[in-house]
């Protein structure tokens, strides 16, 4: 079943987003309103304007949406393609700890001498990113963008 109607796209976007958000949502079991898939401002080199990107948030729980047996394949071989990987991203560290277990999770990409994670067994789930302030005042100081990206590699 397909959770994505055609008034929510806006623009030439590409049957492959569509499909993996579909998945995505089953697997959610949430409503996930999409905000916007190629309109809106984005930086210039953007997979929104490529048709590969949309923005949304997560809405009320959905019993009626369940992931398919396909689904679930499809996210067991990308958790296996993550699991095998020998370089994996602070990001994919911090969903393997997810999955092992831990509840807290904070990612720090500007720890010396490289990124790292907190991880912790709290009671409730809560994930966070925590950002050197003196290198952020810094690129703060020389941008003029209304936002400002932290990539974690």
């Amino acid at each position: 079943m397909d959770y994505i109607s055609e008034n929510e796209i806006d623009g030439d976007v590409k049957p492959i987003l569509i499909k993996t958000y579909n998945r995505f949502i089953r697997v959610l079991r949430s409503v996930f309103n999409i905000h916007c898939f190629t309109k809106g401002a984005h930086s210039k080199k953007s997979m929104h304007y490529k048709g590969l990107a949309g923005d949304g948030h997560k809405g009320n729980y959905a019993e009626s949406r369940r992931p398919t047996i396909e689904d679930e394949n499809i996210l067991i071989e990308n958790l296996m393609k993550i699991i095998h990987k020998k370089d994996k991203s602070i990001f994919e560290q911090a969903v393997l700890a997810k999955l092992s277990g831990f509840e807290g999770i904070g990612i720090y990409p500007d720890w010396y001498p490289k990124a790292g994670l907190h991880c912790d067994m709290r009671d409730n789930s809560l994930a966070w990113v925590g950002l050197n302030a003196e290198k952020l005042r810094k690129k703060l100081e020389k941008t003029k963008d209304s936002q400002i990206y932290v990539y974690l590699v």
